[in-house]
């Protein structure tokens, strides 16, 4: 049997059900408040996360479109609300909330007034405190709902990445 920190037990290559729920919640809780004093895995010391990098940003900054017409901060900030929100609805019993999600109008948010821009922070917000609730509830994780929940944390981090290289962008 191998320990790691936080109790983290392995044995025979498994992980106890209720110890993979606190990792991603750990996870998740690195990506959207920063690290905590005694846990960074993916986030440098002093990070922000992803909503104290959202505080920084201004809503003219955060509308304007990325290189080439790509997606701007505010479609990128929709999108990862809509996901969560998908997320959430299927957690919560919604076995179909996947499959009925028009993923295509996740990107139809591209600016925002100042009033939209909070709003919007603040969805996202809630949503991530949803999510992290819900990941906290004793379930069964099967080959849907283990990666679900994993990718949930690598395609936050991949939203984050992008809105801070926006943001390095149209601060020149």
């Amino acid at each position: 049997m191998a320990i790691f920190r936080d109790n983290l037990r392995m044995d025979n290559d498994r992980i106890d059900a209720v110890q993979f729920q606190s990792a991603i919640r750990n996870l998740i809780d690195e990506l959207f408040d920063g690290p905590t004093d005694d846990f960074a895995f993916i986030l440098g010391r002093d990070d922000p996360g992803l909503l104290g990098t959202l505080s920084t940003i201004s809503p003219d900054a955060a509308s304007k479109p990325g290189a080439n017409g790509g997606h701007s901060i505010v479609g990128h900030v929709h999108h990862v609300w809509f996901c969560l929100d998908v997320l959430n609805r299927w957690a919560a019993g919604d076995d179909n909330a996947f499959f009925e999600a028009d993923w295509a109008s996740s990107w139809n948010v591209k600016t925002v007034d100042e009033t939209a821009w909070s709003a919007l922070i603040e969805q996202v917000k809630s949503a991530g405190l949803r999510w992290r609730e819900l990941v906290k509830q004793p379930r069964q994780w099967d080959s849907i709902s283990l990666p679900g929940a994993v990718a949930s944390v690598a395609h936050v981090a991949y939203h984050l990445a992008a809105i801070r290289q926006l943001a390095a962008f149209f601060a020149k």
